[in-house]
């Protein structure tokens, strides 16, 4: 994906195209970082998707429909 990106916009130095991989990644540290914002800020996930994002039950359940798996049997 950042090659794709890259490529989009015409490339660019190392330290950019670095950068742009690092903004991608789904480092454990970043996303440890982003749970504890959405704790201290809202308590807990479902709070923040309802307060935070605004989301309903409904638009919960549309997108785990639409972009989780269900185990198969």
């Amino acid at each position: 994906m950042v090659n794709m990106f890259f490529n989009m916009i015409g490339g660019g130095d190392e330290k950019t195209e670095q950068a742009l991989r690092n903004m991608f990644e789904a480092r454990s540290e970043y996303l440890e970082a982003a749970y504890a914002g959405v704790e201290e800020l809202y308590g807990d996930f479902k709070t923040f998707l309802a307060e935070g994002l605004r989301l309903t039950e409904s638009d919960i359940q549309k997108m785990r429909d639409k972009y989780l798996e269900r185990p198969s049997s």
